[in-house]
């Protein structure tokens, strides 16, 4: 009988009052309801009550029956008022954008590396060759950086337990030597743009909901979390690039068959606006190679695949070929329109300086 007041703190005026109040109340059924009336000595009959419950009913038709707002039952939800709210919210959250503009203001001929699948933090990722590269970036001017993701093992999917106790850091230790390489990049102007990966993306984002790459690029340098379009400016010249990790296009005989894909299908993903891709950049596979494509400069366009620096692991091994190392890298002039694809960056550099 807790359910309900008690009913000595109704005021007794007169019979059918009571029985409203009781009714009024409480969820019990007709019979609970006249056991309850009983008890303070009201006596009713089952259609008596029955006929109180229909009138009751009858006039609380056009009463709200859910209410969403828990903590004030009498105001009404406005669905419109909960669509602004949520458009409001969105405004806090971090953004992204699948285009993104760039210039570099130089007049002589600049290289980019085009890297992916580092796989910092794995046991199996050959250290003395990424680290040969990563000093040479910050040693050598007029070179930049794009990296297409997975730049960092994080094997949160505990599924592949092998892969997992391959891992010579923890993950907040592979997240802090990201930040300090994306920082020193940012502060030297090394790096151009960053993409989404599998190891520090999607599995992050299957997980914990979120993309931690996302998150310490921000504000720092433009990252891309899909399929993505740059409209590179160096000097008077555009070199509009298309990168992604990884698409749902592959072929075993032909390792761009994917960007060519994208090619393809420009206008599907960035609409008709924006100028025809020069280069189309992929990863994943862990297995460089390109393919140029048109002879003359205004014909020519360059289907890219990066390398990877994770060279002995497990999974490769067992189900595809051990990874190998390559870092392609353009060489872009400002002045007239030349776009070259070199294996490494020491060949980049021999062309663009004359020396070994």
């Amino acid at each position: 009988m807790n359910r309900i007041k008690k009913i000595t703190e109704i005021p007794l005026k007169e019979r059918s009052v009571l029985i409203k109040k009781v009714l009024e109340q409480t969820d019990y059924s007709v019979k609970q309801a006249q056991e309850l009336l009983k008890e303070h000595g009201v006596t009713a009959g089952e259609r008596t009550l029955r006929t109180h419950k229909s009138k009751l009913l009858k006039t609380s038709v056009n009463k709200p029956r859910i209410n969403l707002n828990l903590s004030d039952t009498k105001k009404q939800v406005n669905p419109l008022e909960i669509l602004t709210d949520l458009s409001n919210r969105k405004r806090y959250l971090s953004k992204t954008k699948d285009i993104a503009d760039i210039s570099i203001n130089v007049k002589h001929p600049i290289a980019i590396m085009l890297g992916a699948d580092w796989h910092f933090g794995g046991l199996d990722v050959d250290y003395v060759s990424l680290k040969k590269h990563v000093e040479f970036l910050f040693n050598t001017p007029n070179f930049y950086l794009i990296t297409a993701g997975d730049d960092i093992n994080l094997m949160t999917m505990m599924n592949r337990n092998v892969s997992a106790r391959a891992e010579a850091m923890t993950p907040e230790e592979q997240v802090a030597y990201l930040e300090a390489f994306i920082n020193k990049c940012v502060k030297e102007e090394k790096i151009l743009a960053c993409g989404w990966g599998n190891h520090d993306d999607e599995w992050m984002e299957k997980n914990a909901g979120f993309s931690i790459v996302k998150y310490l690029t921000k504000n720092k340098v433009p990252y891309f979390e899909a399929q993505a379009y740059i409209n590179l400016k160096v000097g008077s010249q555009y070199y509009p690039i298309m990168f992604t990790h990884k698409t749902r296009f592959n072929s075993y005989m032909n390792p761009v068959h994917g960007n060519k894909r994208m090619q393809q299908m420009q206008t599907e993903l960035f609409g008709t606006e924006v100028k025809p891709a020069r280069i189309i950049l992929t990863a994943h596979t862990h297995n460089p190679y390109y393919a140029v494509e048109g002879c003359l400069p205004e014909d020519r366009v360059i289907l890219v695949k990066t390398g990877t620096f994770k060279t002995k692991d497990l999974y490769s091994r067992r189900y595809f070929a051990p990874g190998k190392i390559g870092v392609p890298t353009l060489v872009l002039d400002p002045n007239t329109l030349n776009h070259q694809i070199f294996p490494t960056p020491w060949d980049a550099n021999q062309y663009m300086t004359g020396k070994k």
